[in-house]
């Protein structure tokens, strides 16, 4: 993901260790904008966590975008209920997480005026 290269992107994986963004090189990419808080994100990761099971060895990556308050609360969820999938860190990637929720429209509503989001998709 050249993108994510080119504007510094840190990624994590679930046990919070550092994984090169170039791992993601030919591969499908899903970003999965979420947080702890959010009760329908929180219903729906089991089954993203069943379907990424099924297809993360056949060229397909998720990397996970929280809306949550801090790193601890972030990697807290990960840990609980996500799949093994990447992460970018909470902290020192504050502007890049802002940036994709801004370009989708992803993020939780009291994001939306700080991160200046002019059209929300509904929910996270």
């Amino acid at each position: 993901m050249e993108w994510l290269q080119a504007n510094g992107a840190s990624l994590v994986d679930k046990a919070g260790q550092a994984v090169d963004v170039a791992s993601l090189d030919g591969k499908v990419v899903a970003f999965y904008f979420s947080s702890s808080w959010c009760g329908d994100c929180t219903v729906f990761t089991p089954y993203l966590v069943d379907f990424y099971d099924v297809v993360k060895d056949k060229g397909f990556e998720i990397v996970f975008v929280s809306s949550d308050e801090d790193e601890e609360k972030r990697a807290a969820y990960m840990a609980k209920s996500h799949g093994t999938w990447l992460s970018l860190r909470h902290e020192g990637d504050k502007d890049l997480r802002g940036e994709l929720k801004r370009k989708y429209g992803a993020c939780a509503g009291r994001e939306q005026g700080p991160l200046g989001v002019s059209v929300r998709r509904e929910g996270i």
